[in-house]
């Protein structure tokens, strides 16, 4: 399969020919080039019918914002955000390779014990930090859990 590349400044490069899509933005798997090796990133790009959506925009900026003000080790790191040269509205943030869905579905059997030590303390930890700084995520479901 041919790769189609697209580039945000020097910094991150990202590839275009496939995305995991949610419900107003895509994201890409790239790269931050800035970095010596360069990190591997995921790059979401937010759909332009979404960004003329006032309501959308402001749910896209107070991600943003949310993600600044939490530094956890079991919350993806927010790297940059900005517009791309292309007037898109854009997050890097730190690549996780699955997600909780995905890893629930290859699982035949899953001990209790094992589950709650390995993902649901981490997952209930990061929930309580980001609520003891006043955010509540919204959307917590398999899929939006990344491991």
């Amino acid at each position: 399969m041919i790769q189609m590349r697209k580039q945000i400044g020097e910094r991150f490069s990202y590839d275009t020919s496939k995305a995991r899509i949610g419900g107003s933005a895509k994201v890409f798997r790239g790269v931050d080039l800035s970095r010596s090796p360069p990190r591997e990133v995921a790059v979401k790009i937010l759909d332009a019918s979404a960004a003329s959506e006032p309501i959308l925009l402001t749910f896209f900026n107070r991600e943003v914002e949310s993600l600044l003000s939490l530094e956890h080790q079991n919350i993806v790191e927010l790297i940059d955000a900005g517009i791309d040269e292309e007037g898109k509205y854009f997050l890097a943030l730190e690549w996780v390779d699955s997600d909780l869905k995905t890893w629930l579905a290859n699982r035949k059997e899953i001990d209790w014990e094992d589950f709650m030590m390995a993902l649901g303390m981490p997952i209930a930890n990061a929930l309580s930090f980001a609520h003891q700084n006043k955010i509540i995520h919204r959307d917590v479901k398999p899929g939006n859990v990344l491991i």
